[in-house]
């Protein structure tokens, strides 16, 4: 007997001695001290090439007979399991189905639906497509109206020249076939012409076809429609649409308004200085008879006459603007009330009186100098070529 046979041996000894008796450990759990020592031990022991190979080498084959009774044992395992849940499932099954019948009978009281209304349906509307086929199949062929006597349709004929023969509803159909397709009553088009031999296309053959059925003649008259043509609505692209033409179209409504209103501001303006021009004139004329008495009294109207020729000179420059351009108004207007304000402040300087006689001397002398002819030359006045007065 060798040393394995002595150790199984002795281990079976000591396992038949400890049969009955309970371990000392059971049911206890190690504490974390005793945890930790074992992982210790262990890390220790596994670096042992020799226990290494005594785990690796730990299994061994079954034998055929340990195998066989293996199988047996688990087959019937499973078969105690599937018997056991065949069970359960036929009392789920027939509770399923009891509830079911229960809820569809419903209480006293309540109505008995049926489970397979979806069915019975599905099964009528099947039977009603068969039978629709069936009709159409039967169905002639051709078109779907009911057919017509001669009778009835010399009665419709009749019925359509009279109404071609109207005027005014010939217009208004022509009118609407017109609108409809796009196309003014009249208007000639152009033929298209293909690359090889300028040949109608099939498309304008079926235009010109339906363009030719318009034209009848019943009961010797005549009824046609000229120039119109058919347009195809399914090639024809689509016409590009501004988002913002509403707010555009009211933008510029709003400018011409504005500048409408700014022209009739500048017209009422011209028209009060020619105006208030045409008072001086009066004015400076009633000064006259006093002009020989007083000096004062001709030094006024000899600035009068001044100050009427430059108002004079300044809108004749302001129509010619006008008539030139009308972006540079603005600058106009501002030239002219410079002028009035340098017209006034002398004006205002020329009413004093003189106080000795070298003083009206020089004003006689100033008036008739200012009396003589003034000459008119051309200048060039903000970058335009105006006539202007040299005195």
């Amino acid at each position: 007997m060798n040393g394995d046979d002595m150790e199984r041996l002795r281990r079976r000894k000591i396992s038949e001695a400890n049969k009955g008796k309970v371990p000392w450990n059971k049911g206890r759990k190690h504490s974390a001290e005793t945890i930790r020592r074992i992982r210790e031990r262990t890390k220790i022991a596994m670096q042992d090439p020799k226990v290494k190979m005594k785990l690796t080498n730990l299994g061994h084959p079954q034998s055929e007979e340990t195998r066989v009774k293996i199988g047996i044992g688990i087959r019937q395992g499973w078969q105690r399991r599937r018997r056991r849940f065949q069970v359960q499932e036929k009392c789920f099954f027939e509770w399923q189905n009891i509830i079911a019948e229960s809820s569809r009978i419903g209480c006293v009281g309540e109505q008995e639906v049926q489970w397979n209304s979806y069915e019975i349906l599905k099964e009528q509307l099947n039977q009603e497509w068969l039978k629709s086929i069936e009709k159409r199949k039967t169905r002639p062929k051709g078109s779907r109206r009911a057919p017509k006597s001669l009778e009835q349709r010399r009665k419709i004929s009749l019925a359509i020249a009279a109404k071609w023969a109207d005027q005014g509803y010939r217009e208004r159909v022509c009118l609407a076939l017109a609108r409809y397709h796009g196309k003014s009553i009249g208007a000639l088009t152009k033929p298209r012409k293909n690359s090889s031999g300028g040949i109608q296309s099939q498309g304008e053959g079926r235009k010109t076809k339906k363009a030719m059925k318009l034209t009848e003649k019943v009961d010797n008259v005549t009824t046609e429609t000229k120039g119109v043509t058919f347009r195809n609505t399914k090639n024809t692209p689509l016409s590009y649409t501004d988002l913002l033409s509403d707010f555009k179209l009211a933008f510029i409504k709003q400018i011409k308004v504005k500048r409408e209103a700014m022209e009739n501001q500048k017209k009422h303006a011209l028209a009060r200085a020619k105006l208030l021009i045409t008072e001086a004139e009066k004015a400076a004329d009633a000064l006259e008879l006093f002009a020989e008495k007083s000096p004062s009294a001709f030094a006024a109207l000899m600035e009068a006459r001044k100050m009427v020729a430059e108002a004079k000179r300044t809108i004749g420059s302001v129509d010619i603007r006008e008539l030139n351009t009308q972006a540079n108004g603005h600058d106009a207007e501002n030239l002219l009330s410079n002028e009035n304000l340098y017209e006034f402040s002398s004006f205002d300087n020329s009413l004093r009186e003189p106080e000795n006689a070298g003083q009206i001397a020089d004003a006689v002398n100033d008036l008739r100098f200012k009396a003589a002819p003034a000459k008119n030359t051309k200048k060039w006045v903000q970058g335009k070529l105006v006539e202007v007065q040299e005195d």
